[in-house]
């Protein structure tokens, strides 16, 4: 079974997520491709200041 992560649009990899969110000002922390708290809430954060946009499910890296 594939696990599935958070990721936002145009990015197809968690590291591209947490690379794209920490330029934007949401992320701060590794950009180590894991889904961690601090990750789940600066995608949190970017849906709903995207007026609530939805967040992809994708295959984890």
């Amino acid at each position: 079974m594939v696990e599935e992560a958070l990721l936002i649009p145009g990015a197809s990899t968690i590291v591209e997520a947490q690379k794209k969110l920490a330029r934007l000002g949401y992320y701060i922390g590794p950009t180590d491709g894991q889904d961690n708290p601090a990750y789940r809430r600066a995608v949190e954060a970017f849906g709903r200041d995207q007026g609530g946009r939805p967040i992809t499910l994708g295959a984890a890296d």
